[in-house]
């Protein structure tokens, strides 16, 4: 099943241009179940918290039918958030927004400044540049919803873009690794400390035995022998099929996944 999204859509003339505020009573500015529009880039939040309070922005501004779509008042909805605290609840003024417009507000709202004029053509330089998000590219992000987590931001850098608000099937076993590439021998990068939780975890669920290491993102010794315990371990279950050297790689990661989604989810 497709997740939720919220968007800027089109205005009550079922064009770029309208009146302020929603005059479709929540279908200018509205959520809906994903959908493919030959987006081309997901951008991912670093920051779990901010992930999820920037969908709860998003929410907001699409529950608000103060809320409007026009391109040419487009940064109306970033004007009146600043006036009322980032607060979509308590616009009270008819504003419009278009979809890059919104997205650009929503990471204001959480506290993140990037500059009210972003539209879809330098929006993905925009957010990179702010240090708080993930690229990517891979076909699964973008032609399905099922590797989405709340508050990924979906773009076609075109046309148009939208954001996640829940998380798709395999969402939160995607948040478990930031960002979802295989860790570099010797790395120190939070996807260490993701690793070492999962590793403490199996150690709880009896599934290799052991000291547990510290989550403190140094891939030491310690962090490697577990690693290796855990190659054994998802071997033994045919999700491993590589060498046991205690190097977190692609088929490592692509076994703690399975681990995850079968025993921590």
């Amino acid at each position: 099943m497709a997740v939720k999204c919220g968007w800027a859509s089109c205005s009550e003339h079922d064009s770029a241009y309208g009146a302020a505020g929603d005059q479709k009573n929540g279908k200018e500015v509205k959520t809906g179940n994903w959908y493919y529009f030959n987006q081309n880039v997901v951008l991912r939040w670093k920051n779990d918290k901010l992930a999820h309070k920037f969908a709860q922005i998003v929410q907001k501004i699409c529950d608000n039918n103060k809320v409007g779509y026009s391109q040419d008042t487009r940064t109306g909805l970033y004007t009146q958030l600043s006036k009322c605290g980032w607060n979509p609840d308590k616009i009270t003024k008819k504003c419009n927004t278009d979809c890059s417009a919104m997205i650009a507000a929503a990471v204001n709202a959480v506290g993140v400044k990037v500059n009210k004029n972003m539209y879809t053509g330098n929006e993905v330089q925009c957010l990179l540049e702010t240090g708080k998000f993930v690229r990517y590219k891979n076909k699964h992000y973008r032609k399905s919803s099922n590797y989405l987590c709340e508050g990924d931001i979906i773009v076609n850098t075109h046309e148009h873009t939208i954001a996640v608000l829940e998380y798709g099937k395999y969402g939160k076993a995607e948040r478990i690794y930031y960002p979802t590439i295989a860790i570099e021998k010797g790395d120190n990068s939070p996807q260490v400390r993701k690793l070492q939780k999962i590793l403490n975890i199996m150690i709880d669920k009896k599934h290799i035995s052991g000291t547990k290491c510290d989550v403190d993102y140094d891939y030491g010794k310690q962090t490697k022998k577990l690693c290796k315990l855990a190659q054994k371990y998802l071997k033994s279950q045919g999700h491993y099929n590589d060498s046991i050297d205690g190097e977190c790689g692609s088929n490592t990661e692509k076994g703690l996944k399975w681990y995850y989604i079968k025993y921590i989810k």
